[in-house]
């Protein structure tokens, strides 16, 4: 598929709807990312792991979630979706804001007639420590990963994905994963 700017206002504007669904008005911008990492645009908040982005602000300004994207032939590639470290989504968005995201990608995919739409698996992030991490580091890591698996894992087979036969990601194909 070729990625036009008019492309990634769409998918922005379903983002937009599903977010802005649960009562309050939120700013939902899109961008694309030249390079994986710190974004400029967010004040070093958020590290993107895909060349689309997609940002959910909070009334005051300030970056709350993240969804980055990637189109590898005609399938959508939800890559990361992530908050920001240190602040809880509002209670309105809280424990349903991958939901949306997927619920936003997954119109798209059908209104564009992609083929699919996958989420990556959680996985766990390597550390490269030079002196062995503490017991806390531990937990934290754990906790993290914990929460990997909820947001990626749960919201995937909630959503209807399947396991892809690598298992390093999670697919829904439209019209076949709902039968």
């Amino acid at each position: 598929m070729i990625l036009h700017w008019t492309t990634m206002r769409k998918l922005r504007d379903y983002v937009e709807a599903e977010i802005c669904s649960k009562g309050r008005v939120y700013k939902v911008t899109a961008h694309l990312m030249p390079r994986q990492g710190w974004s400029s645009q967010q004040k070093n908040k958020i590290h993107w792991d895909g060349p689309l982005g997609i940002t959910v602000w909070s009334p005051e300004g300030d970056p709350l979630l993240g969804l980055a994207l990637e189109f590898w032939g005609n399938t959508l590639f939800i890559r990361e979706m992530i908050g920001v470290q240190g602040i809880k989504p509002p209670k309105d968005l809280r424990n349903v804001w991958p939901h949306l995201f997927v619920a936003a990608c997954k119109r798209f995919v059908e209104e564009k007639g992609l083929r699919a739409l996958t989420i990556t698996r959680a996985r766990p992030i390597f550390y490269h420590d030079v002196v062995p991490p503490t017991e806390e580091e531990l937990r934290r890591r754990d906790a993290e990963f914990a929460r990997k698996v909820l947001r990626y894992d749960g919201t995937a087979k909630q959503n209807g994905f399947v396991l892809t036969t690598t298992g390093r990601w999670h697919r829904w194909i439209p019209n076949q994963n709902d039968l």
